[in-house]
Parts: C-alpha cells; sequence; structure tokens
C-alpha cells in the first residue's frame, strides 16, 4: 500500500479520532479502553490530575462533582487512557471533514 492509499487514510483518520475522543465522547460506549499498563498508568495520571484541578486535590469533593456530572469514576478510569473505536466502520459524522 502507498502512502496515499485510501486505507492508510482511513487508519491515520481512526487513529486521530481515537486520539481527540472526548471524555463525553467516550462515554457513549463507542469507545473501548486499551487496557495495558501504559494506558493504566496513563489514566491514573490523568485522574488525579483531573481531581487537582477540579477539587483541589480533595478526593470526596471530586466524587461529589463527578456524581453530578452523572460520571461513574470507575468506568471512566479506564477511558482516560488509551482507546479503540468500537465500530471502526461507522465513523462519527464529523470526521468526514478529514477526509
Amino acid at each position: 500500500m502507498t502512502k496515499n492509499h485510501p486505507k492508510n487514510l482511513e487508519l491515520n483518520i481512526i487513529y486521530i479520532l481515537e486520539k481527540s475522543s472526548s471524555i463525553w465522547e467516550r462515554l457513549t460506549g463507542n469507545y473501548l479502553p486499551k487496557l495495558n499498563a501504559e494506558c493504566e498508568t496513563k489514566s491514573q495520571k490523568r485522574i488525579e490530575n483531573w481531581c487537582e484541578i477540579i477539587a483541589k486535590g480533595n478526593w470526596d469533593n471530586f466524587r461529589k462533582r463527578c456524581d453530578w456530572d452523572g460520571i461513574e469514576l470507575d468506568n471512566i478510569q479506564q477511558l482516560l487512557g488509551g482507546v479503540y473505536l468500537k465500530n471502526r466502520k461507522e465513523l462519527p459524522e464529523w470526521a468526514k471533514i478529514l477526509q
């Protein structure tokens, strides 16, 4: 396959979608967590940073804030590391701008 082959473009778009997905997109169920040590370390750092920013490191306040937003920490923590797009055949509508 050449560099400009359509399959390469599709894989690049998927890579961009997976890397740039927001928390809310990840919570839709359209993304699956990558379960490896590197991603677990990354997600742990992100959740700690998030707690620091949102609640000045107070985990009780952070949990309350997440509850208000309907976010379950156990679910979101896995999704804060790397993720896979669950269905690579049905890309979000906005992905068309990347083609």
